[in-house]
């Protein structure tokens, strides 16, 4: 490769933006930007669903996207699924050799399956390949059990892969802790920080505004142990208004509500766009999360971006995150906890310094940075420098 040629980077992904479910591997795709303001990215995507679900894209950087599909078949075993998926994704490996030129480095996300098929084209045309990992199924706390072919497919996979990228530490933690080993460097998820607006409001006269981002999923969200809370600061006289942003469509929780005191209090917005996203955390004073686990917690790190300080549960990432002066950290499932962080929180307010926190946000998540990170591990996969298995 020339010297003044941008490196070729070939992701890959099972998942990607639906119109059943169009936040699904929105995380891939702010990586693959970010890598995109240094490299060129072309991405391959096989799909269990039609092409014609697909939802229009905003993207900061150029991307090659090639797409193509697999229905599932009633009754047909999911190894074959896999194994037809491979023949359509070297479909499209060849078109992309033949369109944009060899790819240097394969970026495959997810160990099973698509780092299956960054195996294969490693064993074929000696292109060199890391994982970026994201699935919750190997944290403790969902405790999802790999079948014995894919434990021994997901162990093959990682030792082979030049570096193995969970996006925190406390995922990388849990692999090593299931005999998963090979080179870990933890790479976060990306924000685009650039549409957030500087945050110049720190005093937190009369009323709160608390605001609340997640799927409502209340195995991971504990949702209903954030709403009893959210009913016990009413009870208690606290004033205070709730801006629950989902993209759960059936309503839910805004039809439980309904009719209740805490529909005077609590508001509803559904799949808002990152922009709106974004204005909506600016509007905030800070952000609650009451999880009970999590791979990395991308909305802490939009609200850093907004400039605006984390109530949440002691997630094993929400540990790495958040700091005394980034946020508040309490016991999983302690709803009194809860309460008393959010009643506390206007006194504490000289701990939360919206410019200082818009700056770490900038450092650590911004598409250049993420970018970077990838980029300096890129150079070291086309170099002969040995990384220790640990």
């Amino acid at each position: 490769m020339p010297k003044d040629e941008k490196l070729h980077i070939l992701f890959l992904s099972s998942w990607y933006p639906n119109q059943e479910a169009p936040l699904d591997g929105n995380f891939v795709l702010k990586h693959a930007e970010a890598v995109a303001h240094f490299a060129r990215v072309s991405f391959l995507h096989v799909s269990s669903l039609p092409l014609t679900n697909k939802v229009e894209l905003d993207l900061q950087a150029t991307i090659h996207f090639y797409e193509s599909q697999v229905l599932p078949r009633k009754g047909l075993r999911k190894i074959f699924l896999v194994l037809q998926k491979l023949w359509r994704y070297s479909q499209l490996y060849r078109q992309v050799c033949r369109e944009q030129g060899k790819p240097d480095v394969i970026h495959a996300n997810v160990a099973y399956p698509s780092g299956l098929y960054a195996l294969f084209f490693k064993l074929f045309t000696r292109s060199p390949y890391l994982i970026t990992e994201h699935w919750t199924g190997y944290l403790p706390e969902k405790n999802t059990p790999l079948r014995p072919f894919q434990k021994t497919m997901t162990k093959w996979v990682l030792r082979k892969a030049s570096f193995i990228c969970p996006v925190s530490g406390y995922l990388a933690r849990s692999m090593r802790n299931q005999d998963l080993n090979g080179c870990y460097q933890v790479v976060p998820n990306v924000v685009d920080t650039d549409l957030y607006l500087p945050k110049h409001k720190e005093d937190y006269p009369g009323k709160l505004h608390l605001i609340h981002i997640s799927t409502l999923n209340n195995r991971q969200k504990n949702s209903e142990g954030l709403f009893r809370a959210i009913a016990t600061l009413q009870n208690e006289g606290v004033d205070f208004e709730l801006l629950v942003v989902t993209c759960n469509s059936d309503r839910y929780w805004q039809k439980k509500l309904k009719g209740t005191p805490l529909e005077d209090v609590v508001s509803f917005r559904y799949a808002l766009k990152p922009k709106e996203v974004a204005l909506a955390l600016h509007q905030s004073d800070v952000l609650l999360l009451f999880s009970n686990y999590e791979t990395f917690g991308v909305v802490i790190a939009e609200a850093f971006a907004a400039g605006i300080p984390v109530i949440s549960t002691a997630s094993g990432p929400a540990k790495e995150l958040i700091a005394p002066e980034r946020g508040i950290l309490i016991p999983i499932g302690d709803e009194k906890a809860l309460v008393k962080a959010i009643k506390d929180f206007p006194s504490q307010k000289t701990r939360f310094q919206a410019d200082k926190i818009q700056t770490y946000a900038r450092e650590h998540f911004s598409f250049r940075a993420v970018g970077q990170q990838y980029m300096d591990l890129y150079s070291q996969m086309l170099k002969p420098i040995p990384c220790s298995k640990k």
